[in-house]
C-alpha cells in the first residue's frame, strides 16, 4: 500500500480549527504542499486520506467541513431535529394507584398488566414512608421520585413537606434541596407531579404559590399565582431553574424527546378573551420560544420532534348551570417546534381529542354514549369501544397502547371538575385501543406508571 496519500493530520486539523475562528485570510498559512504527508499512528491507528491537494486548500476545504457541521449542529439544537425518533417502551407498564388509608398516609397498589386484581408491593411498602404520594417513576425504571405530605385538616386537604428521590424500589431517598417551599410543589393528583424527561437522567419540579404574601399581593386584591419550574439530575443535583410569573395553565410541563427542552402553556390575554399560548426553551439558554393559539388547547410533544395540537374552544352552560363547561374542538394539527411545517388532521367528533405519544393516533371519550372512539392516522380506521358513562381521558399509558380514564359512572356529570361536582377520589378504568378490555381499577387519588423492569425485579424480592 502507498504512504504518499496525504492524511488529515492533527496537525493539519488545528491549523483548520485555527482557520475558521480568525477567517480565511487572518496570519500566512504554510504554502507548502502535503503531496508528500505519510500515514500516521493517529486516533487508535486511524488517519483520513485526503486528495493530492495543496496544504492551503486541505485546509480551507477542512474548514468548510467543520463549518458546515457546526451549521448542521446549530440547527439541529435550534429545532430540536433529531436523527431518529425517540422509540417508546416495549414492556407494558404496571399502574400503581395510591388511596387515603385513613390513617394520614397512603396505600399504593398495583394492578399488573390485564389485571383487575391489585396487590401492594411489599418492598414499596417497607421502603417508603406511609406519607409518601405521587410515585413517579423514571422512564428507564432506575429511579422513583415522590412527595411527603401532612394529613389533610379541616382547612387544608393536605401540606406537602418534600420532595424525595430514591431507588426505583423505594430505597435510599434522599431530598430535593428545592429553592422554594416544599409545599409550593404542584402535586395534588394524576394531572400533576414531577415529570421525568424521557431521557431518565434529568426530571422537573413545578411549583405555584396559590396565596399571595406581603409586597406578592396586588393592591386592587387580584388573584395572582406566581409559578416555575426547578430542574434535577437523576441523582438529585439541581440542574436549572427559572420562574414563569403567573402566566401559565394546570396543564402538566411537557419535555422535548431529546431531554434538551421543556414547554409549558400560559395565556394570550391581549387580543382575546381566553385563549392559550405555548412557551418553550432550553435548559441552557434563556431564549424563549411563543407560539400562539387561537383558542384554548392540548399541546404534546411527539416522540418524532413536532409539536401536537388540539385546539378547543370552552363554552359556559346555560342560566343556573353556569360552572359546567362544555370544550368543543375547533382544530387538530401538528408542527415543528419553531411553529412551522404545520399539517392539519381531519377531525368530525363532537369531542376533544388527544394525540398520542407517537402521533399515530388520536382519542376522545364521548361520556353520554360511554365510547372510547380511537383513530389511526395511517391507515384512516376508526375503532369505537365501550366504556361506562360519565368517563374523561386523563393520560396515554407510556407505551403508547392504553389509556386512562377516570370519572363516577354512578354520577356520570361528575367528571374530576372538584369545584364543580365531584367524583373525588375518581374511579380509574384502563382501557385498550382494541375494544379488548375496560378495566376498572377501583378508586384513587392518583396513579404512576410503574415500568416493567421495576415491577419484574419487585415480584422477584
Amino acid at each position: 500500500m502507498s504512504t504518499n496519500r496525504p492524511v488529515l493530520t492533527d496537525e493539519i486539523l488545528r491549523e483548520a480549527l485555527l482557520e475558521l475562528a480568525t477567517g480565511p485570510d487572518a496570519g500566512e498559512l504554510t504554502a507548502s504542499v502535503s503531496r508528500s504527508v505519510a500515514a500516521t499512528p493517529q486516533r487508535g491507528g486511524l488517519a483520513w486520506p485526503l486528495f493530492d491537494l495543496g496544504r492551503r486548500t486541505t485546509l480551507i476545504l477542512v474548514a468548510g467541513l467543520l463549518l458546515a457541521g457546526l451549521s448542521a449542529a446549530a440547527v439541529a439544537v435550534y429545532s430540536g431535529v433529531l436523527p431518529r425518533p425517540v422509540p417508546l417502551p416495549a414492556a407494558p407498564s404496571t399502574v400503581v394507584t395510591q388511596f387515603p388509608d385513613g390513617l394520614g398516609g397512603y396505600v399504593h397498589t398495583a394492578f399488573p398488566p390485564g389485571s383487575v386484581t391489585g396487590a401492594e408491593i411489599p418492598v414499596l411498602t417497607s421502603n417508603l414512608p406511609a406519607n409518601a404520594a405521587g410515585l413517579r417513576w423514571s422512564p428507564d425504571g432506575s429511579r422513583l421520585a415522590y412527595v411527603t405530605r401532612e394529613a389533610p385538616t379541616a382547612s387544608e386537604p393536605y401540606t406537602n413537606t418534600g420532595v424525595f428521590l430514591a431507588n426505583a424500589d423505594g430505597s435510599d431517598p434522599i431530598p430535593l434541596e428545592l429553592a422554594h417551599p416544599a409545599d409550593d410543589v404542584f402535586a395534588s393528583g394524576w394531572w400533576n407531579g414531577v415529570i421525568w424527561a424521557p431521557s431518565g437522567e434529568l426530571l422537573a419540579v413545578e411549583w405555584v404559590r396559590t396565596v399571595c404574601v406581603g409586597a406578592d399581593c396586588p393592591e386592587d386584591g387580584t388573584e395572582i399565582y406566581p409559578h416555575g419550574i426547578e430542574i434535577f439530575d437523576a441523582a438529585g443535583l439541581p440542574v436549572a431553574g427559572w420562574d414563569m410569573g403567573s402566566d401559565w395553565t394546570t396543564n402538566m410541563p411537557i419535555w422535548s424527546p431529546d431531554s434538551t427542552a421543556i414547554g409549558w402553556q400560559g395565556y394570550l390575554t391581549e387580543d382575546c378573551g381566553f385563549c392559550d399560548v405555548f412557551r418553550w426553551r432550553t435548559l441552557t439558554d434563556d431564549a424563549v420560544t411563543s407560539l400562539g393559539l387561537s383558542s384554548g388547547g392540548n399541546v404534546t410533544w411527539s416522540t418524532d420532534n413536532r409539536l401536537l395540537v388540539s385546539q378547543y374552544r370552552s363554552e359556559r352552560g346555560p342560566a343556573g348551570n353556569e360552572g359546567a363547561i362544555t370544550q368543543i374542538p375547533e382544530r387538530v394539527y401538528s408542527m415543528t417546534p419553531d411553529g412551522t411545517d404545520v399539517q392539519d388532521v381531519p377531525w368530525s367528533r363532537a369531542q376533544v381529542p388527544f394525540w398520542s405519544p407517537d402521533g399515530q393516533m388520536l382519542v376522545a371519550v364521548d361520556p353520554v354514549a360511554g365510547q372510547l372512539i380511537v383513530l389511526d392516522l395511517d391507515s384512516g380506521d376508526e375503532t369505537v369501544v365501550s366504556t361506562p358513562p360519565g368517563l374523561s381521558f386523563e393520560q396515554w399509558a407510556p407505551e403508547g397502547d392504553r389509556v386512562m380514564l377516570v370519572g363516577n359512572p354512578a354520577d356520570p356529570g361528575a367528571g374530576r371538575d372538584i369545584d364543580a361536582a365531584p367524583c373525588w377520589p375518581c374511579y380509574l378504568y384502563l382501557a385498550g385501543l382494541d375494544g379488548s378490555d375496560v378495566l376498572e381499577l377501583g378508586r384513587a387519588e392518583d396513579f404512576g406508571w410503574m415500568p416493567a423492569s421495576v415491577s419484574e425485579n419487585a415480584s422477584a424480592d
